[in-house]
């Protein structure tokens, strides 16, 4: 399970994206997140084109062992959010 405040971050990481418009956005994007310390680290990344951006946010409260891959398909009707 993800923390919902880790899903808001990822559903807005994809908004801002598409709202730039510096790069098409893929159907998938894919996200890895991890602890260091305090912080949790989100990278987004897309294959076509190629896209990655990493972000570091202060949250203490969220237990997170290892790395957390979530995908996120966008069928154009609607978005789907994955967590394998």
């Amino acid at each position: 399970e993800v923390d919902i405040r880790l899903q808001l971050i990822m559903w807005s990481m994809i908004d801002k994206l598409k709202n730039e418009g510096n790069v098409e956005v893929d159907y998938l994007q894919i996200f890895k997140i991890r602890k260091e310390g305090n912080n949790i680290v989100i990278s987004q990344s897309q294959e076509v084109p190629e896209y990655l951006c990493t972000y570091e946010i202060e949250i203490e409260d969220i237990q997170i062992e290892g790395e957390i891959k979530v995908y996120v398909i966008d069928s154009g009707e609607y978005s789907t959010m994955l967590f394998p």
